[in-house]
Parts: structure tokens; sequence; C-alpha cells
């Protein structure tokens, strides 16, 4: 060949594929569907009572914020708001009332016109009691009677397949009381 005349084209040696010394996976974004339960008067479809069943994202962070934001409109829009936590962790909505007693659970009402709050603290080893329901004048409020109702979720969700009741109470610690209430439960029902 003469210098000005090439021959056949070499391909180039593959270059090594570069990789990262870590490889971590991409956290996703998971959507979170807050349960809440809204009366409505059938003839205006207009809200009358909401029932807001509070859940771990409403109770801490930037979902507490939210959460009382949306707890503002609604008390300001002539609705009662029923709020069931049945939650011992996180920072309750009502957290800095003096007043508010330091129990396992607490169910509050506030009726429309909001002028005070109607407040069940529920210790861990008690019942959970009937709660009324307020609907528009003239009817009378009707009761929500929560033990049968957490009875049906917890036996049609299977939570006894999802829940390890052998290990040690997740936190907040419990008292010894209550914590000795809960192991004589198990037993009981182990039985």
């Amino acid at each position: 060949m003469t210098g000005d005349q090439k021959g056949p084209a070499e391909a180039p040696e593959p270059k090594p594929r570069l990789t990262a010394p870590l490889t971590i996976p991409v956290i996703q974004t998971i959507e979170v569907r807050i349960a809440a339960v809204e009366i409505l008067d059938a003839s205006s479809n207009q809200l009358v009572t909401c029932i807001e069943i509070l859940s771990p994202v409403n109770k801490r962070g930037r979902g507490l914020s939210r959460y009382r934001k949306r707890r503002e409109r609604i008390l300001a829009s002539n609705v009662h708001l029923l709020e069931i936590d049945l939650l011992r962790r996180g920072t309750r909505v009502l957290a800095s009332h003096p007043r508010l007693p330091s129990t396992a659970y607490l169910i509050t009402l506030t009726r429309s016109p909001p002028v005070s709050v109607e407040v069940w603290p529920i210790e861990l080893s008690q019942r959970l009691p009937d709660i009324p329901v307020p609907l528009r004048a003239p009817d009378p409020d009707v009761s929500l009677e929560l033990s049968p109702a957490l009875s049906t979720i917890y036996d049609e969700a299977a939570y006894q397949l999802s829940v390890n009741y052998a290990g040690s109470p997740p936190p907040p610690t419990m008292s010894e009381a209550d914590e000795r209430w809960m192991r004589e439960l198990f037993e009981r029902a182990r039985r």
C-alpha cells in the first residue's frame, strides 16, 4: 500500500464499562391514602360530619402540618369533626392543650359551630367506647360502636397474619401495668 491508501478500518478496542463504587435504589414516592368518612346531607349533598381516622402520616412532620390546616378548613365550614386517634405514637393535634390527659388513645368531637371539644381519653386496657356521630338538626346523634367496628376491620383485613404479637411492642414505651395487661391478654388468646 502506498502512503495515501488506507487499509481496512481497524475497529477500536471497546473501552471497559465504567462502574460506580456504590449503587443505591431510587426512593419511590409512595401514595398514602388517609382514611376519612364523610357524612353528607342527601338533599343538598353538603358535608355534615367528617370522621377522621388518624394515621402515622398525619401525626408527624409535614403530614401533621397539612392535617392541622385541613382540620381548620373543616371547622371553619360548618361541619362537625370527629377525630379517632388509636395510635400511641406521634404528635396529637391538640397536644398543647393543658387539660388533655396523657392516654394511649384519644377521640375528640368538635361540633359545629366550634365552641368546645368533647374528649374521650382511652387507656390501652379499656374497651373502646360507643361515640356519638352528630347529624344535622333536627336529627339526633347516631351511635358509632367502635369496638365491634374495629374487630370487624381487624378480622376482614387479616391483621393477625401481619402483626408480630410475640415481639416487643412498638414505641413509645408502655407502662409496666399496660405491658403486663397486654401479655396476659395474649396468653389468654393463645389458649
